[in-house]
């Protein structure tokens, strides 16, 4: 199996070592596989891999200000923690842990089909600590984010991210949800008010798990003529 420093194989794995500096740039990966270690302003730049393990085991694998600009990562997992790291011109693709850290981090490109959590699932909580992933000051602004959910709660308060027509952030997400309920119920029995109901439930859902602030990108919600009209009375604007 391939360990830090060969150049010669296509499969990069660290385990629980302290590296500082250490550039894997430019590398084509079967996979990438980081055991309870920790990697200070090491470069990543360029790394094509489409299975990234960039956590194994029960403890936290730490990147410090290490730098993916350029990177093409697939199906990420794991427990890890990412503080002041770059991931510029990144394509991110399946990253789904629930028990990834960002703080501090500066995306873009494009995030695919991914979702970040607020807390961690209960299998990765080693006994006595906290269940709060630590995630604040990321800016997503200048990414593209196509399928990326934020859930059990993120505080999106704390983030940069995406403006435009195609993006609605709501900072309270339990008042829009009541606001357009009061709406809804008084539309006639139909179609629509099936269908908003059901979009109801799903946000709904959300609150209960602990998201309270929320980011839609309308392109991906919006599927049938009568979601426009609920999408606008979460965000406050008027209906006709």
């Amino acid at each position: 199996m391939a360990r830090v420093g060969d150049q010669t194989v296509d499969e990069l794995v660290v385990d629980r070592q302290e590296l500082t500096g250490v550039d894997f740039s430019g590398r084509r990966l079967q996979r990438i596989g980081v055991i309870g270690s920790r990697l200070r302003s090491c470069l990543f730049q360029k790394v094509r891999t489409e299975n990234a393990t960039l956590g194994s085991g029960p403890e936290t694998s730490e990147y410090i200000d290490c730098v993916f600009d350029g990177a093409r990562i697939s199906h990420a997992s794991g427990r890890a923690r990412f503080v002041r790291c770059s991931f510029r011109d990144v394509i991110l693709k399946d990253w789904n842990s629930t028990a990834f850290e960002l703080v501090d981090c500066t995306f873009s490109g494009r995030l695919r089909n991914s979702v970040f959590y607020g807390h961690p699932d209960a299998v990765y909580v080693p006994s006595g600590e906290p269940p709060r992933n630590e995630f604040h000051g990321n800016d997503f602004s200048a990414a593209d984010l196509v399928r990326v959910e934020f859930r059990w709660g993120v505080d999106l308060s704390r983030q940069r991210l995406p403006d435009g027509p195609d993006y609605v952030y709501l900072p309270d997400l339990p008042v829009a949800l009541a606001r357009a309920r009061g709406e809804v119920e008084g539309w006639p029995e139909g179609d629509r008010r099936r269908r908003a109901r059901i979009l109801l439930g799903v946000f709904d859902r959300e609150v209960d798990l602990g998201q309270t602030q929320c980011l839609i990108r309308l392109s991906e919600s919006v599927r049938r003529d009568g979601d426009v009209e609920f999408f606008d009375l979460l965000k406050g604007t008027p209906t006709q």
